[in-house]
């Protein structure tokens, strides 16, 4: 319904009218402003540039409404000759217009009371006064699938799932491009497309009927999201680890840089609830669609898609299956109110009524066991992540053993390391099991993994202090039992805690980690980095990570991803910044490391893909070439498609060429 901010009408001499009602999508809303100056910072409407119509019409319209005329025009503050966008007519309570060009605007409905064609001071019923916000992608967007490293969310790596990141330059009206930018929503929709998960209990002497289980939901594509109401209008089909962050970036407009993630869990019975025949195979999986969208808190229903792609998700993935990216046929809208993606397993044959608990399947052993440095690299990251985002930090002892899911969990503080809790203070934490299903809606899935319960034993817990998506004040980020824990998490916390005083000691920090082997500091500066300095300082930010990337306090596994990085704060640097990460890309691929290698090729690659590389190769460049060549025939790396146009390798011959006039500016 219209939200009317007055209940007079307006009349100018034989046409009177109640408001002016602007329509985009399923959304609407009512304008009485008369105010003729264009809009400095406030204006009544903000519409993101896109093929969604924009309809305008009278709102009660009486006496003659076919004397009414319509009149769009661009600020002149803006220097930009593109016209305005063209009206659909003139005359007549009603017009429509697309929102095809980016600029602070305004929409007059009038009477020509002189007859002379254009609008005059005072003949206005209503004005419009609004702002086209355009969206462009900065450098590509980092869709990464598989085993995961970076900001996994979850004390362990690698965690088997989706990332998302990417950086857009948002443009809006007057002459910086900011007028309406900050009512822009921009986040990551995920649409479950496919369910085929299966779990079979082959037949036993025990039990001779084979089982089954598996999950066919009837109304996909579904919405996978965490977040229920209530909601800011726009966001509620968002992913719950989506997070849009504005960053600082060359003028005009403004940078906001979207980071989300999915990592999927599979749950399933073991044995069989109905035959206690153990699992004899699992098949199938998840098929998803990720989607970035945009939307004006104006017009909140109405979503614009900047990006999209696909991907599979199996169970027991470092064991037995991969996540790999997948292309759908033919393109699809994205799905952004409920029903949501939620898959409960059928058992076949039904379990009887009352045949008691049911214990959770777990994947097979002897796959995907990871390093200790790639397991401290991960527990560094989530401590900067946390601490970053405003936790407390207490040590304690447990004063319950057996705690069910949902429960709470009562704890004695023996000492805050952090926050105003007090010696003897006794709290109750929310409490899921280690492991917990996300997509049960778990908020705490993980927080407790790494903790073995007794009475009185020894407890660190990391907890909100504020609401940070699903998580309220007091919730667990992050509970431990483990002794090596206890150290780290001092550590690192004595670490924020100096940077928070002294900021400017973060460069030596990062000089005296790169020498050391110590992959807990490196997750965490590597963390911290990327969620302070490359929001406020992304120059900085650049400079650091490309220090670190290559070095012992980074595991080799995380080398790759952490390049992706770097090319995501390519477009927010200087020239010079630039070249610098180049020159670094450059010394990592002719490193006597395989490792190193592909994740500066990777680097170049992804650089390549959006801009043109930067004039800072060397005599040595035949012999990276010739690098790149055995490193793909060989070794089987992945071929950099736009490195190779760049610098015109070819496979397709003996005559392979490597045309370098580009290196001279040729």
């Amino acid at each position: 319904m219209p939200n009317f901010v007055s209940s007079s009408s307006v009349t100018v001499d034989r046409v009177s009218a109640f408001a002016l009602q602007i329509k985009q999508g399923s959304d609407q809303r009512s304008v009485i402003n008369q105010d003729s100056q264009f809009a400095t910072d406030q204006p009544e409407a903000v519409i993101l540039q896109g093929p969604s119509p924009v309809f305008a019409s009278i709102l009660q319209a009486g006496g003659h409404p076919d004397a009414i005329r319509w009149q769009l025009d661009r600020d002149p503050s803006e220097a930009d000759p593109t016209p305005p966008p063209a009206l659909s007519n003139t005359t007549g309570p009603e017009v429509s217009f697309q929102a095809s060009t980016v600029g602070n605007f305004r929409l007059i409905a009038y009477v020509d009371r002189n007859n002379n064609q254009v609008f005059d001071q005072g003949e206005q019923l209503f004005v419009m006064r609004f702002a086209i916000v355009r969206i462009r992608v900065q450098g590509a967007e980092n869709f990464r699938v598989d085993a995961l490293l970076l900001r996994t969310g979850r004390l362990d790596a690698p965690a088997a799932g989706m990332s998302l990141d990417a950086i857009y330059l948002v443009e809006g009206g007057g002459a910086n491009r900011t007028i309406g930018t900050n009512r822009i929503g921009i986040g990551n929709v995920g649409n479950a497309i496919a369910d085929t998960f299966r779990v079979d209990y082959p037949p036993t002497p025990y039990d001779g009927r084979p089982g089954t289980a598996f999950s066919r939901p009837e109304n996909l594509p579904m919405l996978d999201s965490q977040r229920r109401p209530p909601q800011p209008p726009g966001q509620s089909a968002f992913r719950s680890n989506s997070l849009a962050t504005a960053v600082s970036g060359p003028t005009p407009g403004i940078y906001i840089r979207v980071s989300s993630r999915d990592n999927p869990r599979f749950v399933w019975a073991d044995p069989h609830p109905a035959t206690g025949n153990p699992v004899g195979s699992l098949s199938g999986g998840y098929e998803f669609r990720e989607f970035v969208v945009a939307f004006s808190e104006f017009f909140p229903n109405t979503y614009v898609p900047l990006f999209r792609a696909g991907w599979t998700a199996a169970p027991c993935v470092s064991a037995r299956a991969r996540i790999s990216p997948s292309t759908p046929a033919t393109p699809s809208p994205v799905v952004v109110r409920p029903p949501f993606f939620d898959p409960i397993l059928t058992y076949s044959p039904r379990p009887s009524l009352g045949s008691g608990p049911i214990r959770s399947g777990t994947c097979p052993a002897g796959g995907g066991t990871v390093s200790n440095d790639v397991s401290d690299f991960a527990f560094g990251q989530v401590i900067a992540d946390k601490l970053g985002r405003g936790c407390e930090v207490i040590f304690g002892e447990l004063l319950t053993d057996s705690p069910r899911s949902g429960e709470r969990v009562r704890v004695r503080v023996s000492r805050p390391i952090t926050g105003s809790r007090s010696k003897g203070e006794i709290i109750e934490i929310r409490y899921a099991p280690a492991g917990a299903c996300p997509i049960s809606r778990d908020t705490l899935t993980n927080a407790w993994d790494h903790v073995r319960f007794a009475l009185f034993a020894p407890v660190m817990a990391v907890l909100a202090l504020h609401p940070t998506g699903a998580l309220l004040p007091g919730d667990p980020v992050l509970v431990t039992s483990r002794q090596g824990d206890f150290q780290k998490i001092v550590f690192l916390t004595q670490r924020a805690l100096l940077l928070e005083k002294s900021p400017e000691t973060l460069d030596a920090l990062v000089t005296s980690a790169i020498a050391s082997p110590d992959c807990t500091l490196g997750g965490f500066l590597c963390g911290l980095i990327w969620h302070r300095e490359a929001v406020s300082d992304p120059q900085l930010a650049l400079s650091l990570l490309a220090r670190m990337i290559g070095r012992p306090a980074v595991p080799p596994e995380a080398w790759r991803e952490l390049a992706e990085d770097l090319t995501l704060l390519y477009a927010l640097v200087s020239e010079a910044s630039r070249h610098s990460v180049f020159a670094r890309f450059l010394e990592l691929a002719q490193a006597p490391d395989p490792v190193a290698n592909m994740a500066a090729f990777h680097g170049m690659g992804k650089i390549a893909s959006f801009s043109k590389l930067p004039a800072v190769f060397t005599d040595s460049t035949i012999d990276l070439v010739k690098t790149y060549r055995r490193l793909v025939q060989i070794d089987g790396m992945p071929r950099e498609l736009a490195f190779e146009t760049a610098l015109s390798i070819e496979f397709c011959s003996k005559r392979a060429r490597t045309d370098l006039n580009w290196i001279s500016g040729e």
